[in-house]
């Protein structure tokens, strides 16, 4: 499964008067212009407003229907990917999110979440082909990447409505259609910013609306169901490598320690597939000589990690890249911004991939040079998951992750945040020890070890105490 997405600029835009959402998760203002002023909704007859809801209540839950023919006059950008593999239970989650309220509510609002690379356009992709057909309304994919650019969307979305384009009310039309009592599924690919939604999202009738955005928490407000979107499975991120190299046995061991070393991100296998297709027939095209090239090569600007086979999603095939539009949104000027930029760091130090305890983090924090106090800490934090440069592990026990590629990105301008955590796990050991109750410990074992280990890789000084 070539699943994997990036995106331009993802900043509000001023061009409309539209609604706006608060800290506290309000919504104040009005809506969007062209819903304010667009033409009433079309009739439904009693008849096909029936069979519109039977169509809908027929949507499987339990099951993941093949893909097959959407709606008329539905405008869908991407076909479905013959390299989609997994993901099972992520397309039952929307399912079962979307499906919700008949067609007697205002319909509801899911978003797949999480860090850039994992698929979560190529999720809805997937979605709109296997689930599209059970929304009698139509299915209408709109890129929120670009704030200017979504009138350009809407227009394309009318023309394959089959409706005129070529007058000032051509926009006002497709949103009357969006607010009718027939379930729509709305698509809102890449929407960053709670504002944009708030503007575009239908304020009434039975339209669902599918996000996909880094953006990990959303105001309580604004009504949304974060779908956070994991990595693959081992077994899964061995079955994507294999789709590009048939030719190698399925359980070939070589392709499910890449898809370990790659932490099973989709990008990164789509990229690592390319290049073994591509070099099939040298030595370096074999999973031994990549697995060995990825593990002997810093960071991530390689390219074994670049450039690829066509992008299903038309997205920039370079993880490096991909990871950098997150980081280009942390703004110098904003105190939350920089705290989060810090804490990213920090955060980096410990055992990749591992549950981190969030009172650890503080810890770190605090023995900076300048420490960071617990809220603004916390504001950080925010910052970072909203970015979906960090993870949420465990909501009630506060643990974050960060995805090993990311730790590696970042690990060529890490080496004071590396002395930050060692001081930090350090002292942390010490006084569990002391307690004499060393159990609570092993909750967070890995990170001592890889500290430890990193110490001495670096030759610091004392680092046998670690």
């Amino acid at each position: 499964m070539a699943e994997f997405e990036n995106s331009g600029d993802h900043r509000g835009s001023n061009a409309f008067q539209g609604a706006s959402v608060t800290n506290d998760g309000q919504i104040i203002g009005t809506q969007n212009n062209y819903y304010a002023s667009a033409p009433a909704p079309p009739e439904v007859s009693a008849a096909d407003l029936k069979a519109a809801g039977d169509l809908l209540a027929s949507l499987p839950e339990d099951a993941v229907p093949k893909p097959a023919p959407l709606p008329a006059g539905s405008a869908v950008t991407f076909r479905p990917n013959p390299h989609f593999v997994g993901r099972q239970q992520d397309l039952k989650a929307l399912a079962r999110a979307l499906k919700r309220g008949g067609t007697s509510a205002i319909g509801p609002t899911a978003a797949a979440t999480g860090l850039g690379g994992l698929g979560k356009t190529q999720l809805a992709a997937e979605f709109a082909h296997r689930y599209g057909r059970f929304f009698a309304g139509g299915v209408y994919w709109l890129s929120c990447a670009k704030a200017a650019g979504i009138r350009g969307e809407v227009t394309r979305c009318a023309q394959a409505m089959g409706l005129p384009v070529d007058d000032q009310d051509s926009i006002g039309r497709v949103l009357a259609r969006w607010q009718s009592p027939l379930p729509t599924l709305l698509i809102f690919d890449n929407c960053e910013e709670e504002d944009l939604l708030a503007e575009w999202r239908p304020p009434s009738g039975a339209a669902r609306v599918l996000v996909t955005s880094r953006r990990a928490t959303w105001s309580s407000g604004l009504g949304v169901e974060a779908l956070p979107l994991g990595t693959l499975t081992p077994a899964e991120g061995a079955a994507l490598l294999h789709g590009f190299r048939p030719d190698l046995p399925a359980d070939d061991p070589g392709l499910a320690a890449i898809s370990e070393e790659l932490g099973h991100l989709p990008l990164a296998l789509h990229l690592a597939g390319s290049y073994l297709r591509r070099y099939r027939h040298v030595p370096e095209g074999t999973p031994a000589a990549y697995l060995a090239a990825l593990r002997a090569a810093p960071g991530l600007d390689h390219d074994f990690l670049a450039g690829g086979e066509w992008s299903p999603t038309g997205h920039d095939l370079n993880v490096a890249r991909t990871f950098t539009l997150s980081l280009d949104r942390l703004d110098a000027d904003d105190l939350a911004d920089r705290t989060a930029w810090v804490l990213l760091f920090l955060i980096h130090a410990f055992a990749p991939g591992e549950p981190i305890p969030r009172w650890l983090i503080h810890r770190a924090a605090a023995s900076l040079e300048t420490p960071i106090d617990p809220k603004a800490a916390e504001d950080g934090l925010r910052r970072l998951l909203e970015l979906g440069l960090i993870e949420e592990e465990d909501p009630d026990e506060g643990t974050l992750r960060m995805h090993r590629l990311v730790a590696r990105f970042l690990a060529a301008h890490a080496d004071t945040a590396r002395r930050v955590v060692e001081k930090a796990v350090l002292e942390a050991a010490r006084e569990q020890n002391a307690t004499g109750l060393p159990g609570p410990l092993l909750a967070w074992q890995p990170h001592l070890r890889f500290v430890a280990e990193t110490a001495a890789d670096q030759g610091t000084e004392g680092a046998w105490v670690l």
